[in-house]
């Protein structure tokens, strides 16, 4: 018997989230720290089960930003992009869950999972995603694995929501559109989103740093490892 809900977070640690960024990673390592926060606990409050699939090396940097989450953990492995999100989707439905939506730590969630887990269990769609406003998605949930479909996913892909309206059909639920944190410009648009409402004191505090004259991240600020983990194109 197929368990239930499931919340499946793909992600690099914060620190490697603002670097990738150009942000200034004190300020806003914090900022995507209360983003993770802010998933465990609509998950939890939907009945879902949090999953992180992260590095190996990361597991304890996640496990300390929720120690009483008790998270379910993936590997994202290897590969390229897609090949690792579809993997870890995979293995999400490998055990035994019948619902996943699937995010980053750039998007906060919605206002209530509930209405993202709901057409999928009541058979009214194979698919639900919240848009990004540049075309990309915010999170997909889903019934199936879709491997035909996240395997071929990029980085930063801005047409991936045309292209889940081109793989589900009617048989796809579109959620409003809402932003997410793909650069340091996207951060005045978010004090303007009212889905990033609850962080608009964090995002205030990097954007003082972004928008400072003298403002450079240092070198290893801005190194990322080409093997780190990273959150989903369509959140990234």
């Amino acid at each position: 018997m197929a368990r239930s809900r499931a919340v499946l977070i793909f992600a690099r640690t914060p620190e490697a989230e603002a670097r990738a960024k150009d942000l200034r990673v004190s300020r806003a390592a914090p900022l995507f720290e209360a983003v993770i926060g802010l998933w465990i606990g609509a998950a939890q409050r939907a009945g879902a089960v949090p999953i992180i699939a992260c590095s190996p090396s990361d597991r304890g940097r996640f496990a300390a930003i929720v120690p009483t989450a008790s998270p379910e953990w993936i590997d994202q492995g290897h590969g390229n992009f897609g090949e690792r999100l579809s993997g870890a989707v995979s293995e999400g439905f490998g055990r035994g869950y019948g619902a996943v939506v699937v995010t980053g730590i750039d998007t906060p969630p919605p206002e209530s999972l509930d209405r993202v887990f709901s057409p999928l269990e009541s058979g009214a769609a194979d698919a639900v995603i919240a848009p990004a406003t540049d075309g990309g998605i915010n999170l997909i949930a889903l019934t199936a694995d879709a491997t035909e479909l996240l395997a071929t996913i990029r980085a930063r892909q801005g047409d991936a929501a045309r292209r889940c309206h081109d793989f589900f059909g009617e048989r796809l639920c579109v959620l409003p559109a809402s932003g997410d944190l793909d650069r340091a410009a996207d951060l005045a648009r978010a004090l303007r989103d009212r889905s990033w409402a609850l962080l608009h004191p964090l995002i205030e505090g990097v954007l003082v740093i972004a928008r400072h004259p003298h403002f450079a991240p240092a070198a290893s600020d801005r190194h990322v490892s080409s093997m780190a983990s990273r959150a989903p194109p369509f959140a990234a």
